[in-house]
């Protein structure tokens, strides 16, 4: 093989591995943001949780549902519009504890709030829109 033929072939291997490189560093940046945006909304969530708050107060911190429906509504919609098994998440036990439902869509998540039979909040569910 001639000289110059080995000299492409090197570049080209040089640069096929320079863009596998940057495609990998591109890809785990993106997924530990998402993670990390996700973790935010989660403690969010979780901070909030333990302060037990009605669903008056949490109109006043988060503003105003998309929706608020039963449970079984709020479930039947998660596996209508939000595909791919998140859903999974909200259990059998939820609809029984939780009869209401306050979904907010926010920034690109959305929380799934259970609000038990005295109006406050039992549990939620994170689903990433």
């Amino acid at each position: 093989m001639p000289y110059q033929s080995l000299i492409v072939i090197r570049a080209l291997v040089i640069l096929v591995a320079i863009i596998v490189l940057g495609a990998f560093a591109i890809d785990s940046s993106v997924t530990a943001y998402h993670s990390q945006h996700r973790g935010e909304h989660r403690d969010k969530l979780q901070r909030l949780l333990a302060s037990h708050p009605t669903e008056a107060q949490l109109q006043q911190i988060l503003g105003s549902p998309w929706q608020s429906s039963s449970t079984d509504e709020a479930v039947a919609l998660a596996k209508q519009q939000w595909v791919g098994g998140q859903d999974s998440s909200i259990s059998a036990d939820i609809a029984q504890r939780c009869p209401r439902t306050l979904i907010y869509l926010i920034s690109d998540m959305v929380y799934f709030i259970f609000l038990d039979r005295d109006g406050t909040m039992a549990d939620f569910t994170l689903l990433y829109n």
